[in-house]
């Protein structure tokens, strides 16, 4: 269902500095880039995952890549929460198949159901999922990342996170990028009906 790629820990400084948050901010998605386009860290990571899952004809498409950086501050009793229900990334910011990656660059000790749970489809043409009787319990498997660890899965997998609390009073970091490399589109190009001799002025 997943496949735990490593720890990138040594990238950490270089990919926050390259990727910082706006003031006051703690979550920000980048405008698309080109895999070619990535700084050397994120595209190694990129490459990475295609390669831990034998995807590297993904890579010589030179896709699209998003990215998406969370900076969970944890306390007792705060008020960040996970708002994720089990969901596939393709109906995300990607809005369409992807290879996706979550990069945790700081998991602080001390932090509950950190995990991320993943699930299998009861019926997936009707968009039914198996959450062991409509709970997040029970997941078919769960990666439990540490500071530095990289996961990546496929297209169409459900997925959810866990509620990442703390009964910390002091404040515990849980901080990630989400990455999502969207495979190539196969839409067919719109034909131009006969007779039009102007693409826009049909279209427009």
């Amino acid at each position: 269902m997943f496949t735990n790629v490593g720890n990138y820990g040594e990238y950490t400084a270089n990919i926050l500095e390259e990727f910082k948050l706006p003031a006051n901010k703690t979550h920000h998605e980048w405008d698309t880039i080109k895999y070619n386009d990535l700084p050397t860290a994120m595209m190694k990571v990129c490459h990475d995952c295609c390669v831990a899952e034998g995807d590297e004809k993904l890579l010589e498409q030179n896709p699209d890549v998003i990215i998406e950086r969370y900076h969970h501050i944890l306390t007792k009793g705060g008020k960040v929460k996970n708002h994720f229900a089990p969901h596939c990334d393709h109906e995300g910011p990607a809005d369409g198949p992807c290879r996706s990656a979550l990069y945790y660059y700081q998991i602080d000790e001390g932090i509950d159901d950190v995990g991320l749970h993943f699930y299998e489809w009861i019926d997936e043409e009707s968009g039914i999922i198996d959450q062991a009787g409509g709970t997040h319990d029970e997941p078919k498997d769960t990666f439990i990342p540490t500071s530095g660890d990289v996961v990546t899965f496929g297209n169409n997998i459900p997925h959810c996170p866990g509620e990442f609390k703390t009964d910390s009073e002091s404040p515990k970091v849980r901080g990630l990028f989400a990455i999502f490399i969207k495979y190539p589109s196969k839409e067919k190009p719109q034909k131009v009906p006969k007779n039009c001799m102007s693409w826009l002025k049909c279209f427009s």
